[in-house]
């Protein structure tokens, strides 16, 4: 095998020789720095919506514990923080009704103060 030319590494701007035709970073650390670099990238710019889910499910899993359900006043889970605007799909079920959903639960409204919270998976 013929000798590697010297590359730039991807990370630090250095020259080096690699040992490997596809080597990219002089060592594991300024890789790993340079891949870590990127995810936090990534985590910063989607915690806006990321955030508020995150909080609404340990919310849930707070008040649901090892129960199927629940019935909670609608002001409680305002007032504990819980966003109403927040949820990652809709589930429609066998009679055709649609409910909002975060994760594996479930929720809907009971009358004007009261939510029932429910696990569907």
């Amino acid at each position: 095998m013929k000798p590697l030319k010297p590359i730039i590494d991807a990370a630090t701007g250095e020259s080096f020789v690699p040992r490997r035709s596809n080597q990219k970073f002089i060592s594991l650390q300024t890789k790993n720095a340079f891949h870590n670099g990127l995810a936090k990238t990534d985590r910063k710019k989607y915690e806006k919506y990321l955030n508020p889910l995150i909080s609404n499910i340990k919310l849930i899993e707070k008040w649901i514990g090892v129960k199927t359900e629940i019935i909670i006043e609608r002001e409680f889970m305002k007032g504990a923080g819980f966003d109403f605007n927040c949820r990652t799909r809709t589930i429609v079920d066998n009679d055709g009704l649609a409910y909002p959903s975060l994760g594996p639960f479930a929720y809907v409204k009971i009358n004007q103060t009261q939510i029932k919270i429910f696990r569907y998976e």
